[in-house]
């Protein structure tokens, strides 16, 4: 069974320790941890709250944002292997709020024009963002569909119409949440029920949760969220302060399953060591997912859509918003990607660094994850600070990574 060397270790402390000394700067979290479930690495350093100087534990609760996504997909996942929705199921027959998706013809500040999708949104549509919905940083007509829409959540603009037609181009967006709907739908249990009977208590994830009123003593444990003006200030909101925490996560009202988890590495590390192992917890047995299901998701669904957008060669999503601190959308330059049945693919290995079809992704909150099942390692890097982008971490991320894959690290 893989291992870190204990200059591996020494070297990622050193990594934590430098991050966590900046000044006026929140601390963070690394964990890592291997197919058997052994925590390789795991701590957490810095501050918490730069208002009250609380410091960051190894078990305090991160909303971890879209790092949401891989939760919702396996819950989705888990329908599809019990036979009660196929992936390539209209989805509007259980939602009928997509029976009959419109899709932007063309827009202005004031008016928008659309016309009906000739196909039909299926789950692997959702699952593997191409049905056609986005967020609007990244799309001029769903920002103008906002901005004539005050009441909708940027964050969980489910209403939106499609900036493309079903199965015809990768845009990452709110299709997750849609997929959280389905979840409910076919399950006939709320997203929180759900998920915590089939997921989270499986596999002793008590930590994790998509409702922080309905749980203090998680609430009691959360960081706080940092505002980042995109140069060196930080500011602390405390939860629920609606000049920072996104209404839905924060009122708790609906369960989003594209970004409305709140949980502690600890209980993250669990779910990645779990796919990791083909689908079984690594200690207890308990299956969440057949081993082919989960190969199914760690290999790449979008190989044959026209238009493969921010997975092309070098491309670049630029966004529509000029006060977001990370101008554009840029996954793995350089790297052939693709996406599985919920998050980032590289598809072949990376030198240095992790093999062919390890699966990641990341949150709007300055989180990370990644999954490498060849080389049976899973990584987390966990913030709470908004927007995303903040080099800081960005760079820490990266170190951390070459850590590991360096000649030696893993034994």
């Amino acid at each position: 069974m893989v291992h870190l060397s204990p200059a591996a270790v020494a070297q990622i402390d050193a990594l934590l320790d430098a991050y966590a000394a900046k000044p006026g700067h929140p601390g963070t979290l690394i964990g890592i941890t291997n197919k058997a479930g052994e925590r390789l690495f795991l701590r957490a350093a810095g501050t918490k709250d730069l208002g009250t100087g609380a410091a960051y534990a190894n078990d305090t609760v991160f909303w971890v944002a879209s790092c949401t996504k891989l939760i919702t997909s396996v819950a989705a996942m888990q329908l599809v292997a019990a036979g009660k929705i196929g992936l390539d199921d209209d989805v509007g027959r259980v939602c009928p709020e997509l029976a009959s998706p419109d899709v932007v013809v063309s827009s202005t500040d004031t008016e928008i024009t659309t016309r009906k999708a000739t196909k039909p949104i299926t789950l692997h549509h959702l699952l593997t963002h191409t049905a056609g919905f986005t967020y609007p940083w990244y799309n001029i007509h769903v920002r103008r569909w906002c901005g004539l829409h005050p009441d909708a959540d940027p964050l969980r603009a489910l209403d939106s119409p499609l900036v493309a037609e079903p199965g015809a181009k990768f845009d990452y967006g709110v299709s997750v949440d849609w997929a959280g709907v389905v979840v409910e739908r076919v399950s006939g249990q709320s997203l929180e029920d759900y998920c915590q009977e089939n997921i989270f208590g499986a596999l002793g994830m008590a930590s994790t949760s998509f409702d922080m009123a309905s749980r203090p003593d998680l609430a009691a444990r959360l960081a706080t969220l940092h505002l980042w003006d995109g140069k060196e200030t930080f500011t602390p909101y405390a939860f629920g302060d609606t000049a920072a925490w996104p209404k839905v996560v924060a009122q708790g009202t609906e369960k989003s399953g594209g970004g409305g988890l709140f949980t502690t590495g600890e209980d993250y590390l669990t779910l990645l060591s779990t796919l990791l192992n083909n689908g079984a917890h690594p200690t207890t047995g308990k299956r969440i997912l057949p081993a082919p299901v989960v190969g199914d998701m760690f290999a790449n669904q979008v190989a044959d859509v026209p238009d493969q957008g921010a997975l092309g060669d070098n491309a670049s999503v630029a966004t529509t918003d000029t006060g977001v601190a990370d101008g554009a959308l840029v996954l793995l330059p350089g790297e052939r990607k693709g996406w599985g049945l919920g998050h980032l693919l590289n598809l072949d290995d990376i030198d240095g660094g992790r093999r062919a079809n390890s699966g990641e992704w990341g949150g709007i909150s300055n989180c990370f994850w990644l999954a490498d099942r060849t080389s049976e390692i899973g990584i987390i890097v966990f913030n709470d600070i908004l927007p995303y982008g903040v080099p800081a971490f960005i760079e820490l991320e990266t170190q951390v990574q070459k850590v590991v894959y360096s000649p030696g690290a893993l034994i």
